[in-house]
């Protein structure tokens, strides 16, 4: 992820970050590179076989 992060930035790319908000490991990298939250909004799933 670093890799395509960086040449986003060479490239003068602006990266985008999409993550669900409940997942911490996520969240926190991108924090960690920079990224900021514009919106949060709600997911739905339903279990395959469920």
């Amino acid at each position: 992820m670093l890799l395509c992060y960086q040449f986003c930035l060479e490239k003068g790319i602006i990266p985008i970050w999409d993550c669900d908000a409940l997942n911490a490991p996520s969240v926190n990298l991108a924090k960690k590179l920079g990224f900021e939250p514009l919106t949060v909004y709600h997911l739905y799933y339903k279990s395959i076989g469920s």
